[in-house]
């Protein structure tokens, strides 16, 4: 991951001449410069896009129900997302990208885009109702 903060660091300075600010704010063009970086790292690491069963890890981190939904404890839900779950989710939820710009960033169909948030999120209230229980 080292190598990908690099690679952004010197897209930006090597680019920083083409910003144009009336086009927009500055953090928003790091930002995409740094999502554009890491979905291309993610691509050729080999993401893989197909649905998968849940990883065992996910099951793993179950605290006691006295403990609180705090971020720390979602943010760790959703780090033992599914690549492709966890990418899109982000992509969306935490970033307001559309399902169409998410199918343009990481290539695939608009559709796709939508059943891996759909999925996503359902896992993640699984787990939160599950800890009602």
């Amino acid at each position: 991951m080292k190598d990908v903060m690099q690679e952004i660091y010197i897209e930006i300075f090597s680019s920083l001449s083409k910003f144009d600010p009336t086009k927009g704010e500055i953090k928003y063009w790091v930002k995409s410069i740094a999502i554009h970086k890491i979905l291309n790292y993610q691509r050729k690491k080999g993401l893989e896009w197909v649905d998968k069963e849940i990883l065992p890890e996910y099951e793993s981190y179950m605290p006691s129900v006295s403990e609180k939904y705090d971020a720390e404890y979602l943010l760790k839900l959703i780090s033992f997302l599914p690549d492709g779950y966890r990418t899109v989710f982000n992509l969306s939820v935490v970033d307001g990208y559309s399902h169409k710009e998410i199918g343009q960033l990481l290539g695939i169909s608009e559709s796709s885009s939508r059943s891996q948030l759909s999925r996503a999120k359902k896992l993640l209230q699984e787990k939160l109702l599950s800890m009602k229980t």
